[in-house]
């Protein structure tokens, strides 16, 4: 008898398609990415009001911006790093999301951009803003990664890694608690304009 691990187990497949409503679809990492958003936007609400260079009023432009930087950088980061010989072949492969392509590495940078210009337009310094925005991290993370674990059936890439859809929510967790204990210890000093 062959002992089962997790190669030799069987996931479900979800269909990445919650709801279909004639040509729009609603899918499963769309959703991820909008339940990310909304919980950065109601962490950083909470961080806001507790006091801090970031007031409660600005949360929302910093959430929108922060979006912008992880679609348009994502997407980016997807077709340069990826895609670059059929972007170059059919440059409106960049508008047509719904095939799918984002890149961590590329939404990090989006992010650092609209950091960056959102410190700009708050007259802060990059840090200040970069140091708000951390903790959000974790969750949009965790939630862009659950959604991909579930739009990636049938693929072998993700086949080998299944286990990590199970573990993202942990991941994400242990992210956040890490840089809550990070900030708690390392960063007393206030900063100033």
């Amino acid at each position: 008898v062959r002992p089962v691990t997790l190669s030799t187990m069987i996931y479900p497949e979800f269909d990445p398609i919650i709801i279909q409503l004639g040509p729009a679809a609603l899918r499963w990492y769309g959703l991820m990415y909008l339940i990310g958003f909304v919980s950065a936007w109601w962490l950083a609400r909470r961080r806001a009001s507790a006091g801090g260079v970031i007031k409660p009023e600005q949360v929302d432009d910093l959430i929108f911006y922060g979006a912008l930087g992880v679609i348009l950088g994502g997407r980016l980061g997807y077709i340069f790093f990826y895609n670059f010989d059929q972007w170059l072949a059919d440059p409106l492969v960049l508008l047509r999301v719904w095939e799918g392509g984002m890149a961590f590495h590329g939404g990090l940078l989006g992010v650092i951009v609209a950091m960056a210009l959102m410190a700009k337009r708050l007259q802060l310094r990059f840090f200040q803003v970069a140091d708000f925005v951390a903790p959000l991290v974790p969750l949009e993370g965790c939630r862009g990664y659950c959604g991909w674990r579930l739009c990636s059936r049938g693929r072998s890439r993700a086949r080998r890694r299944c286990s990590r859809g199970i573990e993202s929510p942990a991941i994400g967790r242990g992210r956040w608690r890490g840089l809550r204990g990070w900030r708690r210890t390392n960063c007393r000093v206030r900063h100033s304009r």
